[in-house]
């Protein structure tokens, strides 16, 4: 028996729903994550100044009589409480800026394929900053957070100081080889760089320093000089009268105006004096006009005691004289 070939029918796919957000909520939702992390940045910083204050208050949330001292009140001082000084120290600063970034890429629909990697990597660089905080602790505890410190400890406990530094530092370098690229070519391209720039910088100082202004020699070029030659000598015949007029001119001269001959002048050479230097003496001239000194001068009506002044001691005694003595 034959059997029949059956036609089998086309299987219609099903469209995958796809769950996207429109440009509006794209908008309101980067406008509420951008806001979220100022609020949440200025209570981390304000966690550092009032932290000692608000720290009595985290129990009595519900208490609305109780005001405290951060920026965002309880709500402030409760999440700086958790992520501040139960997390990552000030490192999460950049948990807030992460935040940002994303609120602008929705805010402003840009694409999101860069954005996970940027979540990652900013999420190493904090627990990186929160661990080598830690070995702050002991002056600053609120540094590093208690993630910090305890992860910190952790190192010490089994790789010792040293050991926790080196392993911090290998994942430094690896971070920036990674993440940035960085490698010793690139470091020495970097250096060369800088060095053109400096180099040709000074060139560029001896260069304007070597400079000379041109002089314009305007003023005394070939072809603008014009050679003067010299004048000429006329001889005028003049008639009589005018012989006449010039002689009877010439008697008419004022004589102070005539120049006088330096022979004839006669110099006079004026013979000085020298006075004669008197030297006095200083001392003889006082004794000229006062007279010698005289020590009893101011004394001169001083006159000495009289005898009688003396006590007599001779009145109304007699001398005797002991004979058994």
């Amino acid at each position: 028996m034959a059997t029949k070939a059956r036609k089998s029918k086309p299987k219609t796919k099903k469209k995958a729903t796809q769950i996207g957000l429109s440009k509006q909520n794209k908008i309101i939702l980067g406008s509420l994550l951008i806001l979220l992390s100022m609020a949440l940045f200025f209570s981390f910083v304000s966690f550092y100044f009032t932290w000692q204050e608000d720290q009595s208050l985290l129990s009595e949330f519900s208490d609305r009589n109780e005001e405290a001292k951060n920026l965002l009140n309880k709500f402030g001082a409760s999440v700086s409480h958790f992520v501040v000084y139960k997390g990552f120290g000030i490192a999460s600063l950049i948990f807030t800026v992460l935040l940002c970034i994303t609120g602008l890429y929705y805010f402003l629909s840009l694409e999101k394929k860069g954005l996970f990697k940027k979540w990652i990597w900013g999420l190493i660089f904090m627990i990186w900053i929160s661990i080598a905080l830690g070995f702050l602790a002991d002056s600053q505890p609120l540094l590093g957070g208690l993630v910090g410190y305890e992860m910190n400890d952790f190192l010490q406990d089994y790789l010792g100081l040293t050991g926790a530094i080196l392993l911090l530092s290998f994942f430094a370098i690896a971070y920036a080889v990674l993440r940035w690229g960085l490698t010793p070519e690139v470091m020495g391209s970097f250096v060369k760089k800088q060095k053109k720039g400096l180099s040709s910088e000074f060139k560029m100082d001896d260069d304007s320093d070597d400079e000379s202004i041109p002089m314009e020699d305007t003023a005394f070029e070939k072809d603008n000089i014009e050679i003067v030659q010299p004048v000429e000598e006329v001889t005028m015949e003049t008639s009589n009268t005018a012989k006449a007029n010039t002689s009877s001119s010439k008697h008419t001269v004022n004589d102070q105006y005539k120049q006088e001959d330096p022979d004839d002048m006669a110099i006079e050479i004026e013979e000085t004096v020298e006075e004669e230097e008197v030297e006095e003496n200083l001392s003889s001239k006082l004794v000229q006009d006062f007279g010698e000194f005289d020590p009893r001068l101011e004394l001169s009506s001083y006159k000495f005691p009289s005898i009688e002044l003396l006590k007599d001691y001779t009145q109304g005694q007699s001398i005797t004289i002991d004979q058994q003595e």
